[in-house]
């Protein structure tokens, strides 16, 4: 069950990552392109895929591998829903998805940061508190 659970965790960020990432690219870079079902659908399921294969980072394999697994089926998820729905496969759209993977990296960070940040000042207060 606790395995279940981290996976429909791991899956629903991904959803949110993509998710996002979906519309930021149908706002600002294909405006006059509207959401569409089968869009949501393949971006819903890619997105979550991506986010189970994000599961790699909690293994023993070394960062760097897992992050260029992670890397490459990103990629390559990314390219089996661009070719399912019909988008056109360019450059752009290819310089899109490294872009859209720094940017989902640096927020990834930054939220570790973050996280690390509260639970060194919540132990630094307990330590206080006992002295």
């Amino acid at each position: 069950m606790k395995l279940l659970k981290k996976c429909i965790s791991y899956f629903l960020t991904g959803v949110g990552f993509g998710s996002t990432s979906y519309l930021a690219i149908l706002t600002f870079v294909y405006p006059k392109i509207a959401p569409t079902q089968i869009g949501f659908i393949f971006v819903f399921i890619m997105s979550g895929l991506i986010g189970l294969l994000s599961m790699i980072f909690e293994t023993d394999l070394p960062f760097l591998i897992a992050l260029i697994i992670h890397l490459a089926g990103s990629f390559i998820l990314f390219i089996l829903m661009m070719i399912i729905s019909n988008f056109a496969l360019s450059q752009v759209t290819i310089g899109l998805f490294f872009l859209i993977y720094i940017i989902v990296w640096a927020v990834v960070i930054l939220m570790q940061v973050n996280t690390v940040h509260k639970i060194n000042k919540r132990i630094k207060k307990r330590n206080s508190n006992k002295s």
